[in-house]
């Protein structure tokens, strides 16, 4: 037996929570529209950082994020930012 009320909200009571709470088509595209922000970032990465391991990097993270598990993919991501200073002290050496 399930505690007194759990389980037994109606589909009413849940659409004006939903509503008080911010939850609705709208705030439902915001994440959807992050990951797909998300993903294009990785997209643009990968055409930068072409070696082996920078790959498995990137690949880890496209993961974390198909999974929707974002603090892991941005975390996976923010390894790949001493190589991104190391290719841009490169290209301002080379000017």
């Amino acid at each position: 037996s399930s505690p007194v009320g759990v389980g037994k909200e109606s589909g009413k009571s849940r659409e004006r929570v939903g509503k008080e709470s911010g939850c609705d088509r709208q705030s439902e595209a915001e994440p959807v529209e992050a990951r797909r922000q998300l993903l294009m970032g990785i997209e643009q990465l990968s055409q930068v950082f072409d070696d082996p391991d920078s790959r498995a990097r990137l690949t880890e993270a496209t993961e974390h994020v198909v999974a929707e598990h974002y603090y892991q993919a941005l975390k996976t991501l923010r390894t790949l930012l001493p190589r991104e200073e190391r290719l841009l002290a490169a290209a301002s050496a080379a000017e």
